[in-house]
């Protein structure tokens, strides 16, 4: 097993783990005291918020449900249709989770501007394809990603993105 596969397993074991168990993610210590680089994308309103922590992100997903244990985070991660996930490589560490209260379906858009080529990984949802493009408006050279965790071909490069049922 090569070392870049090895990392990608490391990634998704703690990534999952500390989502069940309601803990942050780590933050960038690269990151402005303050800065919003966490975005929620509610795919039902088109409206976008982001938070200074993506455990920010969990507690307001799942508001009116209490705080975030390991089954409101679980139901996030359920109608979630994707989490980008930004690299070391690029100075920080943001995220931009895709949601739908409706779960995966046909969708497409621009990322949002906390993460557009600053995008090392991404986590699907069991059920969901999600092709990145390279550029906005769906541009460029694409990959495609279905349900799991794994790193990107075009690190640092995703503008865009569409998501269908997988």
């Amino acid at each position: 097993m090569n070392s870049r596969r090895i990392l990608s397993i490391s990634a998704a074991t703690i990534l999952g783990a500390s989502l069940l168990s309601g803990t942050a993610v780590a933050e960038s210590a690269g990151a402005p005291a303050g800065a919003k680089e966490h975005c929620l994308v509610n795919l039902d309103n088109r409206k976008t918020t982001c938070f200074a922590t993506y455990q920010e992100v969990l507690d307001f997903a799942s508001r009116g449900a209490g705080s975030v244990n390991a089954r409101t985070a679980a139901t996030l991660l359920n109608t979630a249709v994707a989490t980008l996930w930004g690299g070391y490589s690029s100075g920080t560490t943001p995220s931009a989770t895709l949601w739908s209260q409706a779960g995966c379906g046909y969708d497409a858009d621009n990322v949002p501007s906390t993460i557009n080529d600053k995008a090392s990984s991404v986590t699907v949802t069991g059920g969901c394809r999600v092709n990145l493009w390279q550029h906005s408006g769906q541009g460029g050279n694409f990959e495609v990603h279905y349900g799991g965790f794994s790193t990107l071909v075009y690190d640092n490069q995703i503008s865009s993105w569409e998501s269908y049922p997988g």
